[in-house]
């Protein structure tokens, strides 16, 4: 198992990550400002904040 898989994986269940088209997530691909935003956006309505 990779590191970190088990947070991701929690994270794409819960709808904070969602990935690429096609279900991919890419962990070593570039981000743009709008994803890392919708990200953390997501993150913080996740939290209630």
């Amino acid at each position: 198992m990779s590191y970190g898989q088990d947070e991701i994986a929690l994270a794409v269940r819960y709808g904070i990550i969602n990935g690429k088209p096609g279900n991919i997530l890419d962990p070593l691909g570039i981000s743009t400002r709008a994803e890392a935003a919708a990200i953390i956006y997501r993150l913080f309505t996740f939290l209630g904040i």
